[in-house]
């Protein structure tokens, strides 16, 4: 009964998050592609990969900084429970890109007299994006892992009052990006979450992976959110230049005795090799920065499902 009521308090939650969430297009729009979402309605964006998440972070790297300016914020979060790559990728991405330094990366949870709970963090002032993930410490338990994906959904859908004046929540954009493999901990921002990318090589024993992966942490599939497969392909000298468009892929309806809901999009992306950036490998994650560009326009042009808002 305990574990009942923590689930659906989860379900309240991500449910919550959703309705304060606007849609990237109104349906007075008239079509138009705004450059970013609402400042104050937080668009939540699920990233995972397989079978690592090197490529999934530098992914997000390039998502949030094609949306992020003085007046949008974005966030991005690393869900690893510890160990997190994610500083040791960007400092490599970074130094390679432009000699500069990473910005201030704050941990995802902290110990307390309560047993491990999410982090105090706040906004940096030496960017407009905001890092979140956990190099180092013991692994949280069974127990203590989706207490903290609760309390981080909570405080992402919590308005704060802003320097400006302002209330509403603080970022635009939020990315975060969850290993799909193992026990399913994090179900919590997954279930939260408007859209949902899934990275991984296009072969029969990667799509059975995703397809537990999605039925782990997604076990009543949200009608409103929209499932993004990008089938990832290895980069050769004949893929130069950078595309000028996303390539579609053809959808298997019932992949594995998964439905996949209407809103579900496929495309063929090329994606850099595993491991941390080195010069041999910038020009590919070039290639990712461009195809995050695609991406990002893709997701403006088509608006959130409007079943949760349309009573707000």
């Amino acid at each position: 009964m305990h574990k009942d009521r923590e689930h659906q308090f989860s379900q309240d939650q991500a449910s919550r998050l959703r309705e304060l969430a606007e849609p990237a297009i109104r349906p007075d729009s008239g079509g138009a592609q705004p450059n970013v979402p609402q400042q104050h309605s937080p668009r939540v964006t699920m990233l995972s990969e397989l079978p690592a998440t090197s490529g999934c972070i530098q992914l997000a790297w390039h998502l949030a900084k094609g949306v992020s300016d003085s007046k949008h914020r974005s966030l991005i979060v690393d869900l690893s429970p510890s160990a997190s790559r994610l500083p040791t990728i960007l400092k490599d991405l970074i130094r390679l890109e432009t000699s500069g330094a990473v910005p201030d990366i704050q941990p995802l949870w902290h110990q307390s007299p309560h047993g491990k709970t999410l982090a105090a963090w706040r906004p940096r002032r030496n960017s407009h994006i905001d890092l979140v993930a956990q190099p180092s410490g013991e692994v949280p338990t069974a127990e203590q892992m989706p207490r903290i994906c609760e309390q981080l959904v909570r405080q992402i859908a919590k308005a704060e009052r802003q320097p400006d004046g302002a209330v509403g929540g603080l970022w635009s954009w939020v990315f975060f990006i969850s290993e799909s493999g193992g026990i399913p901990l994090d179900s919590a921002c997954w279930e939260a979450a408007d859209e949902i990318l899934l990275a991984y090589p296009d072969d029969e024993a990667a799509r059975q992976q995703v397809i537990s992966a999605i039925q782990a942490r997604l076990p009543r599939k949200q009608a409103i959110q929209r499932l993004v497969l990008l089938l990832k392909q290895t980069p050769s000298i004949r893929d130069w230049p950078a595309p000028k468009k996303l390539i579609r892929a053809q959808v298997r309806p019932a992949a594995g005795g998964l439905l996949l809901p209407e809103s579900t999009d496929a495309f063929r992306l090329l994606w850099p090799p595993e491991g941390s950036c080195s010069e041999k490998t910038m020009r590919n994650n070039r290639w990712l920065a461009r195809a995050a560009n695609l991406i990002a326009g893709e997701l403006r042009q088509t608006p959130l499902p409007f079943s949760s808002r349309q009573a707000c």
